[in-house]
């Protein structure tokens, strides 16, 4: 698709785009697991109530806590900057700038959730490797 930037607040990254990109999201979740399948959300999830919306969704649908696992991803800033700046000169649905970034990471609530802390610095199959690992207490 073609990038739209907009910047922080605005456009794509305004409050009631975000409330409807949540909404969308967790109703797709929603779905799948009425077809019963797994169902992993990934996304920034910067505000407590986004995550407790999910949270509370799943539990509704018949989750049990103990399946539902809660990560905050961490990278440092000169690798998500280089990692914006690749996936920018590619067809993508992102169209989230390096400003826009540490402008969410600014903003960025800390969850009273228990959460899982994971290092995303390393490739991504590496990333995907400890979620299992966690997740599957391997």
């Amino acid at each position: 698709s073609e990038h739209r930037f907009s910047g922080f607040g605005k456009g794509i990254y305004s409050e009631e785009f975000t409330g409807k990109t949540y909404e969308t999201l967790i109703s797709r979740g929603l779905s799948r697991l009425k077809d019963g399948l797994g169902v992993i959300l990934d996304a920034t999830f910067s505000k407590e109530a986004f995550v407790n919306s999910a949270v509370s969704a799943a539990l509704r649908a018949g989750v049990g806590r103990d399946m539902i696992h809660i990560f905050e991803c961490s990278t440092p800033d000169d690798i998500v900057r280089e990692r914006i700046y690749e996936r920018l000169k590619t067809k993508t649905e992102s169209d989230a700038t390096f400003e826009v970034y540490l402008r969410q990471k600014c903003s960025f609530e800390k969850l009273s959730e228990k959460i899982a802390a994971l290092d995303t610095s390393a490739p991504l199959n590496a990333s995907i490797k400890a979620i299992a690992d966690k997740i599957f207490d391997l």
